[in-house]
């Protein structure tokens, strides 16, 4: 599920001169180097820099192609004062590398220690020239074909099963398709332990969902059809696994997958990946232990239900107060509002929360007359509750829930939800689902009936510095 989180709080802004020189203080001659480099990269057109505590990105379009950083940092031995780390999509094949390193698939990055300028000759030009090719924007395509940059690591261990051919997600032309496939996974009580399909209908409409890497979601398919996937909720850095029935065979496979295109690298080049395997799948758990997964309990995905009576029973809220829905008014901006209060940020929404909120309206299952507010005496919304139905199924799931941190505790929240529940049960719905056990749902009649456990990896990753890493 995913939550309105907390939008990060960058920084007060610092200058550049001021960053790179409490990064390179008391590294004279690397920073002598880092100034002649830094001359050379800027010249082949926009630049931007990025100065963290352990290297110095150089960027276009806010996508690295080329670093620097000081070895000094981390003392081991007799080290030249900096190192330059360049990422191709070829290996180049000159010798003057100290390392080159197939970081991910089909990117490799190539560090050269400097120690001298006079190293920085038209051979190093002319890769920085390609590296800041490489990163040139390039408009999207009318519609999103299936990339074949990007190929499944073949298993370590093949169990039996019915063949399946693995192809990438094609983005915007995949997803009615992932869809289908999700809502013909459906067992009553969620006892697949796939994603319902409003799960993944919400995600792909959230404002957070990181659309650059949706050509790094997995998918596996048998005589025309998707029998298994492997893809992220909100952004890389997390796995979730779908399986039609007779493919669970496929695991190594969509482990292998998720290890090589769907974890986060860190800036200090660590990898983390976190998995979500149903607690009933204790195959899928050894093989995570045996990868070196280990348990979080606390990031662990439960999901309730609550069989919806008919008929059901009125709802009702304090006076003053009413309920309506976005049907009645699409007013984006209290929307905006009570989300970002209900969720705890602090003060008022940013200007541009209107514009996210109208983002999550694209889905072609997204209903305003489901998306139930309560509205204060004083116009505000003070609680809101987004309610999908799944036709084929005849299911409702919950999300997003919030309510003003001004009006909590007065039962509130909970009437929008039943609301909500009731229009669905008035289309066919005979069950709704949410992903929480919080006792705000369980009093109200919601109960546990599935649960993906969340399985956690952090690995030393080569990129971007390769084996020069930092820290003991």
């Amino acid at each position: 599920m995913i939550a309105d989180m907390e939008r990060e709080q960058e920084p007060a802004p610092q200058g550049l001169f001021a960053e790179l020189e409490a990064h390179f203080a008391g590294l004279e001659a690397s920073r002598m180097l880092f100034d002649v480099l830094r001359r050379e990269i800027e010249v082949l057109g926009p630049v931007e820099l990025r100065v963290t505590k352990s290297q110095v990105a150089f960027q276009r379009s806010g996508r690295p192609f080329a670093w620097a950083w000081a070895p000094r940092r981390y003392p081991r031995g007799n080290l030249a004062p900096l190192v330059l780390t360049v990422a191709l999509r070829r290996r180049d094949p000159s010798d003057r590398w100290k390392e080159v390193v197939e970081a991910r698939l089909g990117r490799f990055t190539h560090h050269l220690e400097l120690s001298d300028p006079d190293q920085l000759d038209d051979q190093v030009r002319s890769c920085l020239r390609e590296a800041w090719d490489g990163e040139a924007p390039s408009p999207a395509p009318p519609e999103r074909s299936a990339r074949s940059d990007l190929a499944p690591v073949p298993a370590a261990v093949a169990e039996a099963g019915p063949a399946a051919a693995f192809r990438q997600c094609a983005g915007p032309q995949d997803f009615a398709t992932i869809s289908d496939f999700l809502a013909g996974l459906y067992v009553p009580g969620n006892r697949d332990g796939n994603w319902l399909q409003p799960i993944w209908e919400y995600a792909y409409t959230h404002p957070w969902f990181d659309e650059s890497s949706v050509g790094r979601i997995g998918i596996w398919e048998a005589d025309g059809r998707i029998v298994a996937l492997a893809g992220y909720e909100s952004r890389l850095g997390e796995a979730f696994f779908q399986f039609a029935t007779g493919y669970r065979h496929l695991r190594h496979a969509l482990l292998d997958h998720a290890e090589a295109h769907l974890a986060l690298q860190d800036e200090d080049g660590s990898s983390v990946l976190s998995i979500f395997l149903n607690d009933w799948d204790a195959e899928f758990a050894r093989l995570a232990l045996q990868r070196g997964f280990a348990r979080d309990p606390g990031a662990d995905r439960p999901m309730t239900m609550i069989e919806i009576p008919l008929p059901f029973p009125p709802v009702t809220v304090r006076d003053g107060f009413r309920l309506v829905s976005l049907a009645d008014e699409n007013d984006l901006v209290r929307w905006d509002r009570v989300l970002w209060r209900g969720f705890n940020h602090p003060g008022e929404p940013p200007v541009d929360g209107p514009h996210d909120r109208l983002r999550m309206q694209f889905g072609p299952h997204y209903r305003k007359d489901l998306a139930i507010a309560v509205e204060a005496p004083g116009g505000d919304f003070a609680a809101f509750a987004g309610l999908w139905f799944e036709p084929v199924n005849r299911i409702a799931y919950v999300e997003p829930v919030a309510t003003d941190p001004d009006y909590r505790r007065m039962g509130l929240g909970t009437a929008a939800v039943l609301e909500g529940i009731r229009r669905c049960g008035e289309l066919g719905a005979t069950v709704a689902y949410v992903g929480s056990t919080q006792p705000f749902y369980l009093a109200m009649g919601f109960r546990e009936v599935a649960r993906q456990e969340c399985w956690v990896k952090r690995w030393r990753a080569e990129q971007p510095m390769g084996r020069w890493t930092a820290g003991p």
